[in-house]
């Protein structure tokens, strides 16, 4: 690998290192204080809760609640339509923390063995195919002067028509 490959390899499995492990004691920690093992049911007889009609009684309130909901509409239109403005900047930072809280959690969970595992079989083919072009090896492994970006860019880069637009739009 070059260097700076074989330095970002490194540093991945020294930070997946670091979650497994910091994984391993929590799930053994919360196992332990639970009293049960991971994925039982900790004792929970679920057979008796399996003849209740839940779904018969969630029917229920429905009608009313949809007939709330019709006859509310107008008005939190009319206050969305006059509060709408004013509350822009709060609506987006609510966004923008829920964004950062989400992307942040996601990283974590893509960190852990079950979500490395679900990302591996995403993302294997798309690597196994840069790999197998020229500029992925010249990229990867120290086998002659680095790729230029044009090449990159036509290796990584869609052919189709549908996949230049969707890049396209991405962009813009």
């Amino acid at each position: 690998h070059r260097p700076e490959i074989a330095a970002l390899i490194n540093l991945g499995n020294a930070w997946f290192g670091v979650v497994d492990v910091v994984t391993d004691t929590v799930v053994g920690t919360a196992t332990h204080m639970v009293g049960g093992s991971a994925g039982g049911n900790n004792g929970l007889d679920l057979a008796k809760w399996k003849d209740l009609p839940v779904v018969k009684l969630l029917l229920v309130p429905t009608v009313p609640l949809a007939t709330v909901a019709v006859v509310c509409a107008p008005i939190v239109v009319g206050v969305l339509i006059v509060g709408i403005p004013f509350l822009l900047p709060l609506l987006l930072l609510l966004l923008s923390i829920t964004l950062t809280i989400g992307t942040l959690s996601s990283a974590l969970y893509f960190s852990t063995r079950q979500g490395r595992t679900k990302l591996h079989h995403l993302l294997e083919p798309m690597y196994l195919t840069f790999l197998t072009t020229h500029s992925g090896q010249r990229i990867i492994y120290d086998v002659g002067p680095r790729p230029s970006p044009q090449s990159l860019a036509k290796a990584v880069l869609p052919t189709g028509m549908i996949g230049k637009l969707v890049t396209s739009l991405l962009i813009d």
